[in-house]
C-alpha cells in the first residue's frame, strides 16, 4: 500500500510540475487537492498500521478479517501483548434479572385495568364532539348576489387622439 500511493504521490506531483500558466489554474487545483488527499492517506496509513499496512485491492484479506471479526467466540480473557486480562467479576447475572421479570409481570398484570379506563375517556370525549355538515350550497349562497359590471370600451380620450405634430404645433 506504502509503495502504491508513493507511486501516485510521484505521479500527481509531475503532473503539476508540468502545468504552468494562468489557464491551467484549475487543473493545478484539482491535482494538488489529489495530491493532498494521497499524502493524508499516507500519513494515517503511517500512524496507525506501523508496519503491517493493508494492502490495496486485495478482496481476500477483507474477507479473511470478516471471517475473523464473525467466527471469533467472545471470552472474558484479552490478550494484549504479553500479558492476559481475565475478568474475575463472578456476579450472578440470574439474581439481577429475577426482580426485573417480577415487575414486568406485575406491570403486564394492571395494564388491562389501565386500558379499560383509557378506553372509557376516549368514548367520553369521542360522544362530545358533533361533526357539522358543510354544505357546499350554504358556503356560496352570498356569491349569487355579486354584481354585474358593463364593459368598459377602448375610446381614446381627446389626449390620446393627437398625434406628435399636433402637440409639436400647439407649443412651438
Amino acid at each position: 500500500m506504502k509503495k502504491k500511493l508513493e507511486s501516485e504521490l510521484m505521479s500527481i506531483a509531475h503532473k503539476i510540475l508540468k502545468l504552468s500558466g494562468k489557464d491551467d489554474i484549475n487543473k493545478m487545483h484539482a491535482q494538488v487537492a489529489a495530491l493532498y488527499e494521497k499524502l493524508t492517506v499516507l500519513k494515517f496509513a503511517q500512524e496507525n498500521f506501523d508496519d503491517h499496512l493493508p494492502t490495496i485491492g486485495n478482496d481476500s484479506s477483507f474477507f479473511d478479517m470478516l471471517d475473523t471479526a464473525f467466527n471469533n467466540k467472545v471470552s472474558d480473557n484479552i490478550e494484549v501483548g504479553n500479558k492476559t486480562y481475565v475478568n474475575l467479576d463472578d456476579s450472578d447475572e440470574e439474581s439481577i434479572t429475577e426482580p426485573l421479570i417480577e415487575k414486568i409481570k406485575d406491570m403486564v398484570a394492571q395494564m388491562p385495568q389501565e386500558t379499560q379506563a383509557v378506553d372509557a375517556i376516549f368514548d367520553e370525549v369521542n360522544a362530545r364532539i358533533k361533526f357539522h355538515k358543510n354544505d357546499f350550497d350554504e358556503i356560496t349562497a352570498d356569491f349569487n348576489k355579486v354584481p354585474v359590471f358593463d364593459k368598459v370600451g377602448n375610446e381614446k380620450t381627446e389626449a390620446e387622439k393627437k398625434s406628435l405634430n399636433d402637440k409639436l404645433k400647439y407649443w412651438g
